[in-house]
Parts: structure tokens; C-alpha cells; sequence
């Protein structure tokens, strides 16, 4: 896991700009970490649940290459007790004008924008979203949108603030443009990249992705860092398809595939160094009874084709079973296990070291 480093600004640096990372909850000293190692001239202001904010003064295209960050919006803070202040010409014009900056800084084209806050249906904010719409010149979505802007109020000591969050790309970052085909279940790319920093990545690695999907994890380590071999199993044809078509899209042909069963792996003893699982929650894929014989039996044979000092990062709902399941494997050193929230579920990030 890359430690955290210093490279902040001279605070209150009058040039640079508040940016607000969202992250997956749990992941938030990860995202803080690659924020810190990607961009120079950052000062980190605060990290909530979910959430790692941060000045920068540099380029905003920049922000694009933050792997394991959802998305990315630019912050701006009126001093106003209620939104309808907003509406005023000098907030007004100040709105309008960052709304505007977002749009020239990207290469991409919004075509639409959407307002989230508590109280869209109300006739203040209705005003506010038929002001800022004829301002901008594009149409108003009620679910979605490309020109994405969250309103929320915050507190500065006893002063009423209200945020405008603006995202500063058209989709999500963690909305991977490699991705042609998707499945159900898959994980969210900006997670499968920060697995990756749980433990420290090496271009020697032989790294093996079991029940590869539709080849997330394996994209992301290529992204990240080259290795000698990268190689991912999945005994689902249609995985082995989505996988190819992905990696094609993302001009990745050094990545191997190999149709097998997890726990019949053609590979040879002790032959990796790294291994990846997004292992069944038994919900979108596979089911509680399956998963009794084959999180012990992937375990062991895992064990296997791993080097003495290999690590296997994986991520499961299923934690009394993993609890369960590794004391009677005495082959896995359990070195650290942490909780992350991901679309209401509570799935464990387990990093094992093969002695």
C-alpha cells in the first residue's frame, strides 16, 4: 500500500481550488494516498465517510487520471443561511461562471444537465433550475445528466455555508471508457483499482486474476503497473468473452485468459506472485450453499500455484464464512482485513500472504 506523502501547498494558497473526491466508504485513505502520490501542489483538507477533500492548484485534466476515485467535483461555498439566496446576482453569476469553467476545462461534451439536492420539487430550487438552464443553454434532467451540480448546506464554525458541487467530467470517473461489456455483479472499477493498493505492486509480479469477470481487476493492474505475466481464470465462457472484449477495448494484448475451473487451476506449483479475487457475494452470483464448499476449496487451491510470499487480495460479503474458512488453511496469513460499503452491502477487503 503506497504510503501517504507530503506534497501540500502552502495552505490557504490563494490560486489553488477545493475539489471534494467521492470514494467508495471505506476506501478513503487509499484515494487520499493516490491523490497525494498523482498530484503535485495538493494540500488535504478533510476526509469524511466517502468523501476526501483537497485544494489544487494545477491542472484540472489532471484530476481525469485518480484510478480509484468515483468521481470528482469542484467545491464553491456561499456564505448563504437557505439556497434561495442564490438567486441573487452576485451568487448567481458566481454559479454560473464555475459551471461555466467545468465545461470549457473538459474535452467532453455535456449535453445535458441535473441538479441533485433535498427539495428540487420546491418553487425556490424549481427557479434555480430554470434560471441555470437558460444560463447554460442545455436541458434539465430530473435522474440524470451530463453537467452534474449537488447542492448541500455545510457549517463553517457558526457560519451557514451552502456547497455547489460541481462533477468535472461528463460520467463518473470510475465509468471506465475500455468498458464494452459489462455483467451483473461486476465491481465498480474504481474499487478493483484500489485493491491494487493494498499491497505494494511489482513489474516482475506474475499476477493471476481468479474468476476474472469480465476483466476489471486485471485492466486495472495494467493501467497501474505493468507485470511479467498477467493471467485470469473464469469458468464462465460468457466471463472469458467479456474479459476479451474488454482488454481488446482497452489495447491490453498482453493479457492471458484462460477458461478453467478456480479449483482446478492449470498452472504450475508456486509459480505466482500476485492474486485477485472478487470472490461470489452468493447474490448476483452464486448463492450461500455453493459458497460453503468453494470458498475452501479456491482457498487451497490458490495456495497451490502461490509462492512462498505471495499475497491474495480479495473482496466478499460472504465474512463469517472467510472467518470460518482461514484457520483451517494455516497456509494464509491473514495480514489485514478491512470494511467498505458498496451499494448498501458491507463486503470485508481480505489481503492474505502465502507462508
Amino acid at each position: 500500500m503506497p504510503k501517504s506523502k507530503s506534497k501540500s501547498t502552502k495552505r490557504d494558497d490563494p490560486q489553488a481550488l477545493l475539489y471534494v473526491a467521492e470514494v467508495a466508504p471505506g476506501l478513503e485513505h487509499i484515494a487520499q494516498a493516490e491523490i497525494e502520490d498523482k498530484l503535485p501542489h495538493i494540500e488535504h483538507r478533510h476526509t469524511q465517510n466517502g468523501e476526501v477533500t483537497f485544494a489544487y492548484n494545477g491542472p484540472s485534466d489532471q484530476l481525469a487520471q485518480l484510478a480509484t476515485v468515483i468521481a470528482i467535483y469542484r467545491i464553491i461555498e456561499f456564505e448563504v443561511p437557505r439556497p434561495k439566496a442564490l438567486l441573487g446576482h452576485e451568487h448567481f453569476t458566481r454559479l454560473t461562471t464555475e459551471l461555466d469553467r467545468v465545461r470549457q476545462a473538459s474535452n467532453d461534451h455535456f449535453a445535458d444537465w441535473h441538479m441533485a439536492a433535498a427539495g428540487t420539487h420546491t418553487a425556490v430550487m424549481q427557479r434555480l433550475i430554470a434560471a441555470i438552464t437558460l444560463h447554460l443553454g442545455i436541458p434539465h434532467r430530473d435522474n440524470e445528466g451530463d453537467l452534474w451540480l449537488r447542492l448541500r448546506p455545510a457549517k463553517h464554525g457558526r457560519m451557514p455555508v451552502w456547497q455547489a458541487l460541481i462533477r468535472m467530467t461528463p460520467r463518473p470517473l470510475a465509468t471506465r471508457p475500455w468498458r464494452v461489456v459489462n455483467m451483473p455483479g461486476a465491481l465498480n472499477a474504481s474499487v478493483a483499482a484500489a485493491l491494487l493498493y493494498f499491497t505494494q505492486q511489482h513489474n516482475d509480479d506474475i499476477f493471476l486474476n481468479i474468476g476474472c469477470g469480465s476483466g476489471t481487476m486485471l485492466i486495472e493492474r495494467a493501467a497501474q503497473m505493468p507485470a511479467k505475466q498477467m493471467i485470469g481464470v473464469d469458468i464462465s465462457p460468457d466471463a472469458i468473452a467479456a474479459s476479451h472484449a474488454n482488454i481488446a477495448a482497452a489495447n491490453l494484448p498482453q493479457i492471458r485468459l484462460i477458461q478453467a475451473d478456480s479449483q482446478a487451476l492449470p498452472l504450475p506449483n508456486q509459480s505466482v506472485t500476485r492474486i485477485v479475487a472478487d470472490l461470489p457475494f452468493g447474490q448476483h452470483i452464486g448463492s450461500h450453499d455453493e459458497n460453503l464448499w468453494l470458498y475452501p476449496a479456491l482457498l487451497h487451491e490458490a495456495s497451490r500455484v502461490a509462492a512462498i510470499g505471495a499475497t491474495f487480495t480479495l473482496i466478499t460479503h460472504e465474512v463469517k464464512l472467510m472467518d470460518a474458512t482461514l484457520p483451517s488453511l494455516p497456509q494464509w496469513h491473514l495480514q489485514s482485513q478491512s470494511m467498505i460499503t458498496l451499494t448498501g452491502l458491507h463486503p470485508r477487503i481480505y489481503v492474505l500472504e502465502r507462508v
